[in-house]
């Protein structure tokens, strides 16, 4: 659930990192390098360019 919800915040908005990882209320890095197997800016990144 809280990876849905990330993944939608970051993908679907013009937050930032910072923004994402206050309003998921979880350790973001630590979570999103057990997930995706990169960093949050990373994942960011690529997913608003694809």
């Amino acid at each position: 659930m809280r990876r849905a919800h990330f993944t939608r915040l970051l993908h679907d908005t013009d937050l930032g990192i910072d923004a994402t990882a206050a309003r998921s209320g979880y350790a973001l890095r630590r979570a999103v390098q057990r997930w995706y197997g990169t960093t949050p800016a990373r994942l960011h990144r690529d997913g608003r360019s694809a």
